[in-house]
């Protein structure tokens, strides 16, 4: 079987059909080659593997550095998110890392807890303000009954400093 790479079989042609007195023959002695060794020479060509040479255009181009360490990446522009009130989170909105846009709602709450606290807030001053209207409505009567010398002094006293007890809890709440 002959050999596939050109220069080898147009070497091994020269050297086997040359009519030329300088040209090598089959089993002389010195440097040139004998069969033996012409023979392993075309075996190994024949197992030889061909390699694919791809080529391409040279560029200019800046280099990549990339390092490889162990630690800790900390970014100079951190942001702690915390909460002006206990709850729970019922959602996330947001992923670590991510890049929040102003306004956007990161989390949501449960506002169960928060909402029941309104209410009972909002039940103490309605409360709260019945209790002034009381206060004002039993020193208006004992403000008339005194009038008329019909209540003792320490009735208006008492509904007094009741009447500004009651406005100073109510104020409190403006």
């Amino acid at each position: 079987m002959p050999c596939s790479h050109p220069a080898v079989q147009l070497w091994s042609l020269a050297y086997l059909r040359s009519p030329s007195p300088w040209a090598p023959r089959i089993g002389s002695a010195g440097p040139r080659l004998n069969r033996q060794v012409l023979d392993k020479r075309r075996r190994a060509l024949r197992h030889a593997v061909s390699v694919p040479v791809v080529t391409q255009l040279v560029t200019v181009e800046d280099f990549p550095v990339r390092r490889r360490t162990i630690g800790i990446l900390e970014s100079p522009a951190t942001v702690i998110i915390r909460s002006r009130i206990d709850s729970q989170v019922l959602e996330q909105h947001v992923t670590d890392g991510e890049i929040v846009k102003k306004r956007r709602s990161a989390v949501h709450a449960d506002d169960r807890e928060i909402k029941a606290t309104i209410a009972r807030d909002e039940a103490t001053i309605a409360k709260d303000q019945a209790a002034f209207t009381q206060a004002e409505a039993a020193l208006r009567r004992t403000q008339e009954l005194i009038s008329k010398n019909v209540a003792p002094q320490q009735q208006l006293e008492q509904a007094t400093a009741a009447y500004k007890a009651a406005q100073q809890t109510v104020e409190r709440y403006a």
